[in-house]
Formats: structure tokens, sequence, C-alpha cells
């Protein structure tokens, strides 16, 4: 049925569980691709090796800056 992703076509997010932490690395996909001039081309870039890696860092990166703000 799918789990949370976001989809940078359409820009939405879709959650299915209900953990905060994965809510917020989806808003960090949402946010890393909100300051990407050729989002088609971020996106395509996934498919060299490292890329996704590198994507999904910065998404957690910015999650977790998010949920310690959260928190004061």
């Amino acid at each position: 049925m799918g789990g949370d992703y976001y989809n940078p076509i359409s820009g939405t997010i879709s959650v299915r569980s209900n953990i905060p932490a994965i809510a917020a690395h989806e808003i960090g996909h949402a946010a890393d691709f909100s300051n990407i001039k050729f989002p088609s081309l971020y996106t395509t870039a996934r498919l060299i090796p490292g890329v996704d890696i590198y994507q999904e860092h910065k998404a957690s990166q910015i999650a977790g800056k998010k949920l310690k703000h959260g928190r004061e």
C-alpha cells in the first residue's frame, strides 16, 4: 500500500505511519527540494550511486533540526 514518502513531482508528502521522526524526515525532503533550482534534475540524479544517500542524509539533517527546535 506504500509507506511514507515525499513526491517531488507533485510537491506532496504522504505519511501513513504515526512516527513523528518519519514525518519530519519527509518534510526534510520537501525543504531540501524547495531550495533546488531544477527539482526534476535533482530527482533524476538519485539514479547516480551515492546521490540518494546524500539526499536522504540531508533530509534527516533537516528533520533533526526541526525536531530539536520543537522540543525547546
